[in-house]
């Protein structure tokens, strides 16, 4: 089950707060909300969009953020004409497919995958320079909670690693009850680093000149 901003901020409270977070905490969401957003931004080496892209009369605005996403695992059959890779959280739904902003192997950053659209690759490789694009390049297709790579599978490319950058809500801009772009190992991780940032406060995260009491207890 995804999590949501206002629920990562709940337990990082109650985290820091022995169990018993209260209205009286001396740590104030907005203070939390701050440290989860540099672990984010850190965790998913994190970069926002300086230009606007225009597509076709549709435009990718500015301070859209791409997260890149690393060591994704192949899914297919040695074999098939192509092969799967998951995509670990929900990319935003910009113009082209470009919420999948970027796809490669790991050992290879610098090789893009280029993006075929769907239904398209068929027509591409029997078309004259798209199909010597196509075959000098791995093309692929976003479907759904995949990304299809068109590259027969093997033995090789399934035992590879993948990377992914994708289009995902800027935290700054995220509402409480909407859904963080991490995967369950990446929440942990940002959970332990706004943790760690408070470990080495002389003070507790309870405010001195107030004795907390059970009524003021977030529930």
């Amino acid at each position: 089950m995804s999590t949501t901003k206002g629920q990562m901020i709940e337990r990082i409270r109650r985290i820091l707060s022995g169990g018993f977070p209260s209205t009286r905490d001396r740590v104030q969401d907005a203070e939390i909300e701050k440290h989860m957003e540099s672990a984010m931004n850190r965790l998913l080496k994190a970069e926002m969009f300086n230009v606007t892209y225009n597509m076709d009369g549709d435009s990718i605005p500015q301070g859209v953020m791409i997260a890149t996403y690393g060591d994704l695992p192949a899914v297919g059959t040695s074999g098939q004409p192509s092969f799967l890779i998951k995509i670990p959280v929900t990319p935003q739904y910009l113009p082209d497919g470009m919420g999948v902003f970027r796809v490669n192997a790991k050992l290879s950053p610098t090789n893009d995958f280029i993006p075929v659209p769907p239904g398209q690759i068929n027509i591409l490789t029997g078309s004259g320079e798209s199909s010597t694009m196509i075959t000098q390049r791995i093309g692929y297709t976003w479907e759904g909670a995949y990304v299809r790579i068109w590259q027969t599978a093997n033995a090789t490319n399934l035992a590879a690693l993948y990377e992914m950058q994708l289009c995902v809500v800027n935290l700054a801009t995220l509402q409480s009850n909407g859904v963080l772009p991490l995967t369950p190992d990446l929440e942990e991780a940002v959970i332990d680093a706004v943790v760690k940032a408070y470990v080495g406060e002389t003070r507790t995260i309870r405010d001195e000149s107030f004795q907390a009491s059970p009524e003021t207890f977030i529930k």
